[in-house]
């Protein structure tokens, strides 16, 4: 337990340290919208990104797909690539390396705690996190 824990601190702190940084360069390059107001006056996308996103994604990206992968006899390294990618393509945005990296991190979690649901708590967190950042 003690080190699932701690592999669920590190990729969080991991997804946190990439995420900001990437939100800093796009500022610094000027592909920032100012539209995150539109998502705080919405409960339900709140709940949505907080909770039932991480879960569904969760499931498919890091459950679904990386099992499909393993199955087919290719190895998990590549399948956590595969997964990332396939989950960065699907949230279609300009900058897609983030979701790529945290893709890559959650995949990471997945297979070395070697359950289901510690990529849940650490997409829920970092979701929460960034929404809590955007009210800043």
């Amino acid at each position: 337990m003690i080190n699932k824990l701690k592999n669920l601190s590190i990729a969080y702190v991991l997804v946190m340290i990439f995420s900001i940084s990437s939100v800093i360069i796009a500022n610094l390059i000027h592909m920032n919208s100012n539209d995150n107001n539109t998502i705080i006056n919405n409960n339900g996308i709140i709940f949505y990104t907080m909770f039932i996103a991480p879960i569904i994604e969760e499931l498919i990206f890091r459950n679904l797909i990386i099992y499909i992968c393993h199955k087919s006899k290719i190895r998990y390294r590549y399948c956590i690539i595969i997964s990332a990618f396939l989950f960065s393509f699907i949230h279609n945005q300009l900058f897609i390396l983030p979701f790529f990296i945290n893709g890559l991190i959650y995949g990471w979690l997945k297979i070395k705690n070697n359950d289901w649901y510690s990529s849940i708590i650490c997409h829920s967190l970092y979701n929460t996190t960034i929404l809590l950042i955007s009210l800043i």
